[in-house]
């Protein structure tokens, strides 16, 4: 099945965003982020899709072909590598955070506790990973509130795993 790449721009709870999703229609496209905003239990309230494979410079079409061409119905980005497909979360994410015996603090996002704790302790040195004790609770229960809202909006797409704050881009995920 020949797939195309579309522009979603979405306007939910929190707001205006832009993803990219692979799909063999506009109709599939559009249906497909409706269908994710129900499975995750989130209000969707505007959705409109445009085709974006067709108008991509030669630089922005790394891997593209590739993907288009072996790729499911699924959200897209494009990334240092070229063009991937993500895992379409099926979980709700959670944003967390873990105090390590020493004081130091960590925020994860993650769709429960224990792959948080996962995700922290593969993100230290090997050697700091061994006898580490630390709790991992609610991260967004001690933010500030200029930071829940960026927090919340991580949570709504992801992807997983360690999360930071810059005062300049916001939250975000490596």
């Amino acid at each position: 099945m020949k797939m195309n790449l579309y522009k979603a721009v979405i306007i939910d709870a929190f707001g205006k965003s832009i993803r990219h999703v692979v799909a063999p229609s506009a109709r599939q496209a559009a249906d497909f982020v409706k269908e994710y905003y129900r499975s995750i239990g989130e209000q969707l309230t505007k959705n409109s899709v445009q085709r974006l494979d067709e108008h991509l410079n030669s630089e922005d079409r790394l891997g593209l072909d590739d993907m288009l061409r072996s790729a499911p119905i699924g959200f897209a980005k494009q990334a240092a590598i070229g063009w991937i497909v993500h895992a379409t979360v099926t979980q709700s994410l959670r944003f967390y955070r873990t105090v390590d015996s020493d004081g130091a603090e960590a925020f994860i996002v993650a769709p429960n506790a224990d792959i948080g704790s996962a995700l922290y302790l593969n993100s230290l040195p090997v050697a700091e990973r061994t006898g580490r004790r630390f709790r991992i609770v609610d991260g967004l229960e001690s933010l500030p509130v200029d930071r829940l809202e960026g927090a919340k909006r991580l949570l709504e797409f992801g992807p997983a795993g360690i999360a930071q704050f810059d005062p300049e881009r916001g939250w975000f995920v490596r």
